[in-house]
């Protein structure tokens, strides 16, 4: 398969790293982010990378307040999952949600790291929890 102006395809994946969570990690009555899984890249060459996020988390019980999570890049949010409750009433140890956040990424030369993060959001009451039972960072090179 010929890439743009009839030459070879770009390299995909000629670099690529990932991270994977397998064990549950678990908040209590925080409104502040914990981090629950990290990508730290180092130093990157400028090009364009792909970045997929992949979590199953859940929240303690509907009627307490709504696991949120935030990917971030060099500290910085660059996507989120705010505001949406189970509805169900899912129990943290028998209930997952699946979020994901694929996306193309060109970057300059320069450190990367990118981090999940997670928190008990609003409303919430004494003794909410939120779980992340599994999560993967991947993060592959077209250059």
């Amino acid at each position: 398969m010929a890439g743009a102006g009839g030459g070879p395809p770009p390299p995909f994946a000629t670099s690529c790293a990932t991270a994977t969570r397998d064990t549950i990690i678990t908040t209590t009555s925080t409104t502040t982010y914990v981090n629950a899984l990290s990508l730290p890249l180092g130093v990157v060459a400028a090009g364009d990378y792909w970045l997929g996020l992949f979590v199953y988390y859940s929240q303690d019980s509907v009627f307490e307040g709504d696991a949120q999570l935030q990917l971030t890049q060099n500290g910085s949010e660059i996507a989120n999952n705010r505001g949406h409750s189970n509805g169900t009433g899912i129990a943290a140890q028998s209930g997952k949600n699946l979020f994901a956040n694929t996306r193309i990424l060109t970057v300059t030369a320069g450190f990367l790291s990118f981090g999940l993060n997670f928190r008990v959001g609003s409303p919430s009451g004494i003794g909410d929890e939120a779980a992340i039972f599994w999560a993967r960072l991947e993060w592959w090179s077209f250059n």
